[in-house]
C-alpha cells in the first residue's frame, strides 16, 4: 500500500512542477538578428519562436552609453568602423563603440528604432504554442516634460493567444528621464512587471506623446520573461497520479470499515 501511495504522489509531483522562467534578453548579442530584414529563430522552455519585424527590417537598435542597462540586460558593447575628417589628404579611420539596446525596426522617422503608431512598424515575436509572459521592457523610452510639451514615450506590447485574431495590450511608461540629464544619457528603459498573460504572438509598438521627430515616438524591443505552460503536456501523467491517489483513498476506506 505504502509503495502504491509513493508511486501515485510522485507521479503528481512531476506532472505539476513549479513552470521555470526564462529571460529572453534582446539586448544580448546570442539574440541578434544576422542582417536586416532576416529573422531570429530560437526556443525557449521547449517552444520554438521567431521575432520578425513589421513596417521595415528588423533591426539590430544600438545606442552610444549602456548606462541604465542595470545588471539584468546584457546591452553588450557593438564595435563599428567609422570615417573621420580628412587629414592630410588621407581618411582617418577610427573604431566606435555603441551598445545593443534590443530589436528595432529600419524606415520611419528613426531608422534604429520602432516607430509610433503612424509608421505602422512593431517586432514581433511568434510562439510555436502558448507561453505565459511575465514581463517585458523597452529602451530608448524618455519622459521629457517640461510642463509646457509633453513627450513620454511608453512601450505596447499587443499579444494574443489565438494566433492574432483577438487581441489586447498592455503599456510600460519610461523609468528614466532625459529632462534628468538632458543629453540622451541613459537607455531610457521602460519595464513593466507582475503580469500574467497567455499568448502565442507579441507585438512590440511605440506609445506616448513626442515632441521630438515631428510628433513620432520610438522606442526598442528590449526583453521578454517568459514562463512555459506545461499542464497540457503533462496532463496524462497528472491524471495518472491523482487516479492512483484516489485508488489509495478507496483501499483505506474498505479497510477501515
Amino acid at each position: 500500500m505504502k509503495k502504491i501511495f509513493l508511486a501515485a504522489a510522485l507521479m503528481v509531483g512531476f506532472a505539476s512542477p513549479a513552470g521555470a522562467v526564462t529571460f529572453l534578453d534582446f539586448t544580448s548579442s546570442s539574440i541578434d538578428v544576422a542582417t536586416p530584414g532576416g529573422t531570429v529563430v530560437g526556443t525557449v522552455e521547449g517552444t520554438g519562436y521567431t521575432i520578425s519585424g513589421s513596417g521595415g527590417d528588423l533591426i539590430n537598435a544600438t545606442h552610444k552609453t549602456d548606462n541604465g542597462c542595470g545588471t539584468s540586460f546584457a546591452c553588450d558593447e557593438i564595435s563599428s568602423t567609422v570615417s573621420s575628417k580628412k587629414k592630410k589628404k588621407q581618411k582617418q579611420k577610427k573604431k566606435k563603440s555603441l551598445f545593443d539596446v534590443g530589436f528595432g525596426v529600419t524606415g520611419g522617422g528613426n531608422n534604429n528604432e520602432v516607430d509610433g503608431i503612424n509608421q505602422n512598424e512593431f517586432v514581433q515575436v511568434q510562439f510555436d504554442s502558448v507561453v505565459k509572459i511575465l514581463a517585458f521592457s523597452g529602451m530608448l523610452t524618455y519622459d521629457d516634460d517640461d510642463g509646457t510639451t509633453p513627450a513620454v514615450e511608453q512601450v505596447i506590447l499587443k499579444y494574443s493567444s489565438d494566433g492574432g485574431t483577438t487581441w489586447n495590450t498592455e503599456v510600460a511608461n519610461p523609468l528614466y528621464s532625459k529632462h534628468d540629464d538632458g543629453s540622451f544619457g541613459t537607455v531610457g528603459l521602460a519595464l513593466l512587471e507582475g503580469l500574467e498573460i497567455y499568448a502565442n504572438v507579441v507585438q512590440f509598438l511605440a506609445g506616448g506623446v513626442s515632441k521630438y521627430d515631428d510628433g513620432n515616438t520610438n522606442i526598442t524591443a528590449a526583453s521578454l520573461t517568459v514562463a512555459a505552460v506545461p499542464l497540457p503536456a503533462a496532463l496524462p501523467l497528472l491524471l495518472a497520479g491523482v487516479g492512483g491517489l484516489g485508488l489509495v483513498s478507496r483501499r483505506r476506506n474498505r479497510a477501515t470499515s
